[in-house]
């Protein structure tokens, strides 16, 4: 995986399957505790983001999930598409 902000570099951003990258964080970060998964991931489009940058946030969330539950418990995460409202940006010059 190429360098990315996550590894203190600039940002390298791709095309993703959100799905499958929230499939695979949860996998990872899950592996060897005694939570259990439960995935409910609508179809989604697909996202320009930086890899690392997401698995990391995913990681990081799933981790202290698990460690929150040492004797085990159900993780869920779900994810369905939104349609945002417009953004006024009130940032100075």
């Amino acid at each position: 995986m190429p360098a990315s902000s996550s590894s203190g570099g600039a940002p390298v951003r791709e095309v993703l399957d959100l799905r499958q990258l929230i499939r695979d964080s949860a996998a990872f970060a899950t592996a060897g505790s005694r939570s259990r998964l439960e995935l409910d991931l609508e179809e989604l489009p697909l996202v320009d983001v930086d890899r690392g940058q997401i698995h990391q946030v995913l990681s990081n969330l799933l981790i202290n999930a698990s460690q929150a539950m040492p004797g085990g418990g159900t993780i869920r995460i779900g994810a369905e598409p939104v349609e945002n409202e417009p953004v006024l940006d009130l940032s100075l010059p």
